[in-house]
């Protein structure tokens, strides 16, 4: 009987270890537990949901980088661009669902079993959506201190994850993605294999963006310089003109 209950206390104890330190922790089926929630009246649920203008739409957008993201095994991943396009992708890569949502601030995204969490900075906000981005509820967070907020970021902000033994992260890919901080690629690393696969790429739309931003800045520089220099070039010609009718003057002796 004892050496029963040594074992049950031993498996319990060792159940939640694991669930502490299994890099499946960071899924999202912990945001009841990590964050403290409180209740939004319906009336306000229903204004805050106008104003988000959450709807269904084809995404065809280019150049979008990487807000946020997480993986499921079951439910596929999520993916949030910086223009608020919220990309349901399989295991592949491919648009299952894409949604757009109007916001000011910062988003992040993450599973909760089967249900999508978008987490809006301003207001301290987590919305929950169906796989089909119907709304279940909104609810605020209470706490703002240090170690709340902490929390917050590892789930709506993280760089990398694990689902079960695979891994999912995103990458600053591209020549200028490390001058403008932005991340352009998710990568899926299969654990079985080794092998890596390209989720989502806007790295070398993101690399011309930047490129064609700097061109257009120089071509600005030049025409700035251009147009001061004809200035400058005007005003002296100006000046030696009057100067010369100022000599001419005194000359012919008439008074400028």
């Amino acid at each position: 009987m004892r050496k029963a209950i040594m074992i049950i206390l031993f498996f319990s104890f060792y159940m939640v270890v694991f669930n502490i330190v299994s890099p499946q922790s960071s899924s999202a089926a912990l945001i009841a537990d990590e964050l403290s929630l409180t209740e939004i009246d319906q009336e306000e649920q229903n204004e805050l949901w106008k104003r988000f203008s959450f709807q269904k739409t084809e995404f065809t957008r280019t150049g979008e980088a990487i807000q946020s993201f997480d993986a499921s095994e079951t439910m596929g991943v999520l993916l949030l661009t910086t223009g608020n396009y919220l990309l349901h992708l399989d295991q592949e890569g491919n648009i299952v669902e894409s949604f757009h949502f109007e916001e000011p601030g910062t988003a992040g995204v993450a599973w909760d079993s089967s249900d999508i969490c978008l987490f809006i900075t301003r207001g301290s906000l987590v919305m929950k959506l169906s796989s089909q981005g119907e709304l279940k509820e909104i609810k605020r967070m209470a706490i703002l201190d240090y170690d709340m907020q902490k929390k917050w970021n590892s789930l709506a902000f993280r760089k990398e994850t694990h689902v079960g033994s695979d891994i999912y992260y995103i990458q600053q890919a591209g020549l200028f993605s490390h001058l403008n901080g932005k991340f352009t690629r998710l990568v899926y690393i299969d654990a079985a294999t080794g092998d890596e696969y390209t989720l989502y790429d806007e790295s070398n739309i993101s690399t011309k963006r930047s490129i064609g931003y700097i061109l257009l800045g120089a071509n600005i520089l030049v025409v700035s310089f251009l147009i001061a220099k004809h200035q400058k070039d005007l005003l002296t010609k100006v000046k030696r003109n009057v100067g010369q009718g100022t000599v001419n003057a005194k000359k012919e002796g008439v008074r400028p």
